[in-house]
């Protein structure tokens, strides 16, 4: 699950008449992201912090971080 409010569901099952599930894929899912989400904002272009480590609002990381990107 990315960092989205309302994330888009990847998986869904529906229920047959024999009492069996059949998997389905969402397509909305397939479609690139372009929310503001590290998805989005890596596929305009840019990398994110979150990209190289998930703690967010990390400042001990800062370090790690300026290495990675050349700073």
């Amino acid at each position: 699950i990315e960092n989205e409010q309302f994330p888009v569901p990847q998986i869904g099952y529906e229920l047959l008449a024999d009492g069996t599930a059949k998997q389905t894929m969402n397509p909305e899912a397939m479609k690139p992201a372009e929310g503001d989400n590290d998805s989005g904002w890596l596929n305009k272009g840019y990398i994110t912090y979150t990209l190289f480590d998930g703690s967010w609002n990390a400042p001990h990381y800062q370090a790690q971080f300026e290495a990675l990107l050349g700073k």
